[in-house]
């Protein structure tokens, strides 16, 4: 009956965005213990010590539920600050340079060699571990398609639609992260 009370009390104070108040837990506590002497009347030290043991209950219970906020919110700024190196560290340059290979590819150049692209891409091969799942496999398969034709060029459809399909799923990825993270920041 009495944690039904408390559980309730608690997810009202969370429903107002309000944190645990430990001082009005206390005093719901003090209420309790004042109900349940005035109905059976127990001898002052039974009262006394039914009363220390449910503080030291209510203060362990308190401190536990700050813990487990203050860890929540360290876990929800670690996956923030992760999702934001994915971005800066290889989202947003492998998209650059997605772009500018397809810009060369239909403007400038009608070839681009292996060694080219792995030059531009060094810096983000590094980081190809933050890289979600299916985009890992797409660049991979573009890079090891890349390096059995040993040339990109507009001939050469199997690399160019390797191209395509990685563009494609990097910029799905971007958006899926930035939908990501307003929905943390909020």
């Amino acid at each position: 009956m009495i944690k039904s009370k408390i559980n309730k009390l608690q997810t009202q104070l969370k429903l107002k965005n309000i944190k645990y108040n430990g001082s009005s837990l206390l005093g719901i506590s003090l209420l309790i213990m004042m109900f349940i002497f005035g109905i059976f009347k127990p001898p002052l030290k039974d009262f006394l010590d039914l009363g220390f043991s449910g503080i030291l209950v209510l203060i362990s219970y308190i401190y536990t539920s700050f813990t487990k906020d203050i860890l929540e919110d360290g876990k929800k700024k670690r996956e923030i600050e992760f999702t934001l190196k994915q971005l800066e560290c290889f989202y947003n340059p492998i998209k650059e340079i997605l772009y500018e290979f397809d810009y060369e590819l239909q403007n400038k150049k009608s070839q681009i060699q292996y060694e080219e692209v792995i030059q531009k891409s060094s810096k983000i091969i590094q980081f190809q571990h933050l890289a979600k799942e299916k985009t890992e496999i797409r660049l991979r398969q573009f890079i090891d398609s890349l390096k059995v034709a040993g040339v990109m060029s507009t001939n050469t459809t199997d690399t160019t639609n390797k191209l395509m399909l990685l563009t494609k799923q990097v910029e799905i990825d971007i958006t899926e992260i930035r939908k990501y993270l307003k929905l943390q920041i909020k």
